[in-house]
């Protein structure tokens, strides 16, 4: 996934890192651009990342930080960022999953129902994020439902007799050769005393894990609006490690044991909409400045311009096709130049090919769909 390009250091890092994402040639283009204009919000979306000090002006959290090290917000701001990122409203039923805690942060942005699914997890971080970038790179850039990393610290032992399971179990959930962790015999049964599981989303745009302290509705004493907290970690803190007192490694909290990060794809979550949130390149405007609501539909998923399409907004296209000086459209037109506002058979093999240099394709289309808008849109937004 592409993370925040605002706020990195353009070193050799960032750049083989938008390489592996992007292609070389969108990352010559990418390397170097700057957003057109401040954010009218003075709003921490969580694109923020932790080593980026927040705009004094801007939302604080509510249960202090760690500088460059944790966040502390309350449930109602990470709603709010949550809908001002995503640029949608959460539910009445997303809001009550959030409640649930550490399991609900993750639960919400997987768009599951009930537990997160546990069938693809491995013992390190690296080798989670690696496989969830190389499935992304294979779909293309700004492609639906991309694959995301969530971590999951637990107690090994899960024997039903309490007695039993108060000491860990030194061979269960361990990795193999490969390092996946088999979690078939997982029943999410707590060390006898104390918490049973925490929960963290990898979010690759704030470069933090999101999870939640165990205040939820089903505690009598614990009110979720006041007590709630939602955490906003860097890896350090979420996986930090101590010995317990029968020497065997600890995760985070005395509760835990075991760690382990999960493979899945987001169903709820859009991390597209963390790099990019909004359309402001010229072209994509409306007459009143706002951005098109055609091109706004097709930015937030809701519509695609197919072969046959006819009309302005194609036009748009091939112009900004014919602008790149890349892309063959042929000599329809007044000018000779193939824009002539009909989506025919050279129109989409300039789309084809134009997904290809940027990486937007997966399954192979001529469609004008979120990701040709998104890096038409990159293209095109001036610099200041």
């Amino acid at each position: 996934m592409i993370r925040e390009l605002t706020g990195l250091h353009r070193d050799a890092a960032t750049a083989q890192m938008l390489q592996r994402a992007a292609g070389n040639r969108a990352t010559a283009r990418l390397l170097g651009r700057r957003p057109t204009r401040a954010p009218r919000v003075k709003l921490a979306r969580l694109g923020q990342r932790l080593d980026v000090p927040l705009d004094p002006s801007a939302q604080q959290p509510a249960f202090g930080e760690d500088t460059g090290k944790q966040r502390r917000w309350s449930r109602a701001q990470y709603e709010a960022m949550w809908e001002a990122e995503q640029g949608t409203k959460l539910t009445a039923a997303d809001e009550n999953t959030i409640e649930a805690g550490c399991i609900g942060i993750t639960e919400n942005n997987l768009g599951v129902l009930d537990r997160p699914f546990l069938a693809e997890a491995y013992s390190t971080f690296d080798k989670a994020h690696s496989i969830a970038e190389s499935r992304n790179g294979a779909e293309g850039r700004f492609a639906p439902r991309p694959w995301v990393v969530f971590a999951v610290h637990f107690w090994s032992n899960q024997d039903p007799d309490e007695e039993k399971r108060k000491h860990t179990d030194p061979s269960a959930f361990l990795p193999d050769g490969d390092g996946k962790v088999d979690m078939t015999g997982y029943k999410f049964l707590r060390q006898p005393g104390f918490t049973n599981f925490d929960f963290a989303f990898w979010d690759d745009a704030s470069n933090s894990h999101w999870h939640a302290n165990h205040c939820d509705a089903a505690r009598k004493d614990c009110k979720v609006d006041d007590d709630m907290q939602v955490f906003q970690s860097t890896r350090d803190v979420f996986s930090a490690t101590f010995a317990g007192p029968d020497g065997a490694t600890r995760y985070e909290y005395p509760d835990f044991d075991r760690e382990v990060f999960a493979v899945e794809r987001a169903r709820h979550y859009d991390p597209s909409r963390a790099t990019k949130r909004g359309l402001t390149a010229p072209i994509l405007m409306g007459p009143d400045g706002a951005p098109d609501p055609v091109f706004q539909k097709i930015f937030d998923r809701r519509l695609k311009l197919q072969k046959g399409a006819r009309g302005k907004h194609v036009k748009v296209i091939q112009q900004a096709l014919v602008d790149q000086g890349d892309y063959d459209l042929g000599t329809f037109g007044p000018n000779g130049d193939g824009v002539d506002s009909v989506f025919g058979s050279k129109t989409a093999d300039a789309i084809k090919k134009f997904k290809v240099d940027f990486n937007l394709f997966g399954p192979a289309s001529s469609d004008i769909d979120k990701g040709v808008i998104a890096e038409l849109d990159n293209l095109n937004t001036v610099p200041f």
